[in-house]
């Protein structure tokens, strides 16, 4: 709709007012998927490694609820997981849960945003929280290996976040 309100604008006045060049891509299938800002290959390619967060539908209540488990949320974040980049999101209700990382974006939003902000209960959007608190846990985890003597080998295995197993 808003192409039609810009096209519109452009062949009737000659002026054309963009808000942001950050435009969302949704695609309405079966899974549905929606992608906004950069993907984590784009950005790798660019300026090198990506922190990422990822949150499987399965660990949502609302996915759970809706019989709708299926499905992914991504949040790519800078190198030192602080700035939100982009978002991706595979599974139910994709279209319509990207429009709150656009907003993250536009907004210059840091990642601890999503996880320091309280979401109601049991929605979709939770995902965003968890895919922060996944982000957090790896930055956290890379903070404490450079305290370490610097010694990569000394990494853990992460395998589950603590915060998981008290959610389910």
């Amino acid at each position: 709709m808003e192409q039609g309100r810009r096209a519109t604008r452009h062949a009737f006045s000659g002026e054309l007012h963009f808000r942001s060049t950050l435009i969302p891509v949704d695609i309405f299938t079966i899974p549905e998927m929606a992608t906004v800002g950069l993907m984590e290959q784009q950005f790798t390619e660019k300026h090198g490694a990506a922190m990422v967060g990822n949150v499987n539908f399965g660990r949502l209540a609302r996915a759970y609820i809706m019989a709708a488990s299926s499905g992914v949320l991504k949040l790519v974040a800078d190198p030192t997981g602080h700035k939100l980049l982009g978002i991706q999101i595979a599974g139910n209700g994709a279209t319509e849960l990207v429009q709150r990382g656009e907003m993250a974006i536009l907004n210059d939003m840091f990642v601890d945003t999503f996880a320091t902000t309280i979401f109601n209960f049991p929605t979709m959007a939770e995902g965003y929280r968890l895919a922060a608190l996944d982000i957090i846990h790896r930055r956290d985890a890379d903070t404490a290996l450079i305290h370490v003597k610097g010694d990569v080998s000394l990494q853990p295995e992460v395998t589950a976040h603590p915060w998981q197993n008290a959610l389910w």
